[in-house]
């Protein structure tokens, strides 16, 4: 027989669970980079800024794209076909803070020429438009 605690416990879990499950699965995001554009076309050793805005009624923390205390996430590259849950292809920076809402890259030599999109975040990423390094 289940003791009334354990009962409890589970019943919380689940209940914790749906919680996170319905809010990770929102039809909007959370924020849209603003910036880059789409086909924005940029060399090795130039600089990119990156922008983004957070949805209207959103507000900090955003579980699971930023670190809820300090808003601390990731700036990467993703594949043009990538899903919002995939790995960076490079990770760009893994200290920028998504409350700053702008980001100044420089494209460094190291990053392979090619077709690719701009994500922010950490378990969960938002992405530009493609953006094409030459």
């Amino acid at each position: 027989m289940i003791s009334s605690n354990l009962y409890v416990f589970l019943l919380v879990l689940c209940i914790l669970i749906q919680a996170t499950f319905g809010y990770l699965s929102e039809p909007h995001p959370p924020f849209v980079i603003t910036s880059p554009t789409q086909d924005t076309t940029i060399k090795r050793g130039d600089s990119l800024n990156v922008t983004w805005q957070l949805t209207p009624g959103v507000r900090y923390p955003i579980y699971g794209y930023a670190a809820a205390s300090t808003t601390q996430t990731i700036i990467g590259l993703l594949s043009p076909d990538a899903r919002r849950d995939e790995r960076y292809i490079y990770k760009v920076d893994s200290n920028i803070k998504l409350s700053d809402h702008n980001y100044a890259w420089t494209v460094d030599e190291q990053t392979e020429p090619g077709d690719y999109r701009i994500g922010i975040g950490f378990y969960y990423n938002e992405a530009s438009p493609i953006i094409h390094i030459i």
